[in-house]
């Protein structure tokens, strides 16, 4: 299967971090030592806190979500956002208050990081203000312990929402750059097929769906050589690079060129493959050389029908030359006969003529006119 886009990476990494981040909250609430001295140490005496925990889990994970969405829409909204970071500080406020107060300061660093994470570094900054304060006022001290952590808090928040916010360009820059590359692909009248070095199918246009008759859906992530299974030109002796080969699948003809580049991951090569359907160019092509063929024997005749005109011409001529000079009754018949068969001849001479330049101008009154 393909990877994830690095929008749904992220969302999958910081779902995971809210999940361990309830997940400390519980068993922290669970092995607090006030709560076990009231409530025992069996599992099914904390039904509360567990209920607790995950109600707001999973109030805060719709919400996360949200603000991711509304992060990512671009559209200068924070809304969800605000409410995200306002819910998760809400949470951490009350679950230190109400369920262990004892904890050390440390915990505040996981809220903390994850608006900031998810919101950025103002939000962030914002959520470390309420966070402290609480924090503050809970242990009556400002200034010996609780000013240089506050303070330390501060600058957590400013450079994980920085880098947040840079994590988050470069997401929507990748997301962004990966949808143009797959418009432009799209837009090719060929059909172009993506491949990695272990031969596994990562892209490939709407095309391939006419060329192979499967749905992308099939092809994406299956073995490229099981497409070119009914090629005439078996997969396993391609070349690694090759421009323009003619090859056959099914009924259609194609013309192929396969190129290497440089893959996603470092060291490792992917293999482009681009076919253009050629079957009617075959087409206008055997068309094409039919039409040459036939020009060339028509010039051809063209040329032995002229070469036979010049000698019949001259025999037609001296038949009837000895036709006037001789009177006999009988000898003028054979040169009637003659002279008949020859106009023949010249009949068929000049059809062929006529077949291989039909614009020709024939002489009106030719020389083979009976006398």
């Amino acid at each position: 299967m393909g990877k994830l886009a690095p929008v749904d990476q992220l969302k999958d990494i910081y779902w995971v971090a809210h999940l361990f981040f309830f997940i400390i909250i519980t068993v922290l609430g669970i092995l607090d030592d006030e709560m076990i001295a009231q409530v025992g140490l069996f599992p099914f005496e904390h039904a509360f806190t567990f209920a607790f925990v995950f109600c707001f889990f999973a109030i805060i994970n719709s919400i996360f979500l949200k603000a991711i969405k509304e992060k990512f829409s671009d559209n200068g909204r924070m809304n969800y956002q605000i409410l995200y970071s306002m819910s998760l500080t809400f949470f951490t406020i009350i679950f230190i208050i109400f369920i262990s107060d004892k904890i050390g300061n440390w915990i505040y660093v996981i809220p903390i990081t994850l608006v900031s994470l998810t919101c950025g570094f103002r939000l962030g900054l914002a959520s470390t203000l309420f966070l402290g304060i609480h924090m503050m006022y809970l242990d009556g001290d400002i200034t010996n312990h609780n000013l240089p952590v506050f303070l330390c808090f501060l600058l957590i928040a400013w450079l994980v929402g920085q880098i947040s916010e840079i994590n988050y360009r470069q997401a929507l820059q990748l997301e962004s750059e990966r949808r143009f590359l797959a418009d432009l692909i799209e837009t090719f009248s060929g059909g172009i097929v993506v491949s990695n070095s272990d031969g596994e199918v990562i892209l490939c246009n709407r095309e391939i769906k006419n060329v192979f008759h499967r749905e992308k859906a099939d092809i994406i992530g299956k073995g490229e050589s099981l497409l070119w299974v009914n090629s005439s030109i078996p997969f396993h002796k391609w070349q690694s690079n090759f421009i323009n080969m003619e090859l056959s699948i099914g009924s259609r003809e194609y013309l192929v060129s396969r190129f290497s580049i440089a893959g996603i991951e470092p060291g490792k090569k992917c293999y482009v493959t681009v076919l253009n359907d050629i079957t009617e160019v075959q087409m206008q092509r055997e068309k094409l050389h039919n039409l040459t063929t036939l020009s060339a024997l028509g010039e051809l005749a063209a040329g032995a029908a002229h070469e036979i005109k010049n000698p019949l011409t001259t025999i037609r001529g001296f038949l009837q030359l000895l036709r006037d000079k001789n009177g006999s009754h009988q000898l003028n018949e054979l040169y009637a006969l003659s002279i008949e068969e020859l106009d023949r001849i010249n009949y068929i001479v000049n059809s062929m003529l006529q077949l291989a330049k039909p614009d020709m101008d024939e002489p009106k009154n030719s020389a083979f006119q009976i006398l």
